[in-house]
């Protein structure tokens, strides 16, 4: 099935840019789940979304997205407080590629100089930026909704590929 990209190519550098990465999810009955993304890419046709996530840190999160499919996820930069929510249905949780670790990675020290240059310790940035190589799983999922949240009159207003 083809998917219009709801994604412009300028989102789509964003969110692949060193970004905070939230994710939520709910179970069958509805209780949420959160848990953070290490990385994220975005597909060539901006269509889809890849989040990298450390399985041994949301176990809880990825049952409920096996189990329901539902997932959001919200990218913000932490010098800007831009940030971007996007939601979907029909979410899976997939195996990554051999090419994950060096995604991560580069998502990690991008994230680390947002972090520096606002202030934060290095203690704090290491217990954030940490993952282990063999626990990163994927969760792939088509947008439905992608939504501008930075703060201020437009929050919550719906973006346009």
């Amino acid at each position: 099935m083809q998917h219009d990209a709801i994604i412009s190519p300028e989102t789509a550098a964003f969110l692949q840019l060193g970004v905070s990465v939230r994710l939520a999810s709910s179970t069958p009955g509805r209780r949420p789940v959160t848990g953070r993304g290490v990385a994220v890419t975005v597909e060539d046709d901006r269509s889809r979304i890849r989040l990298l996530v450390a399985s041994d840190a949301c176990g809880a999160l990825l049952d409920a997205v096996r189990a329901t499919g539902f997932i959001a996820a919200a990218f913000t930069q932490p010098t800007t407080h831009r940030s971007i929510q996007l939601k979907g249905r029909g979410a899976v949780v997939v195996p990554l590629d051999a090419d994950a670790c060096e995604i991560a990675d580069r998502h990690c020290r991008a994230f680390v100089l947002e972090l520096r240059e606002i202030g934060f310790s290095e203690p704090f940035i290491a217990s954030v930026c940490t993952y282990t190589p063999g626990s990163l799983v994927g969760i792939r999922f088509t947008p439905d909704g992608a939504f501008d949240q930075t703060p201020g009159p437009g929050a919550g207003d719906a973006l346009v590929a």
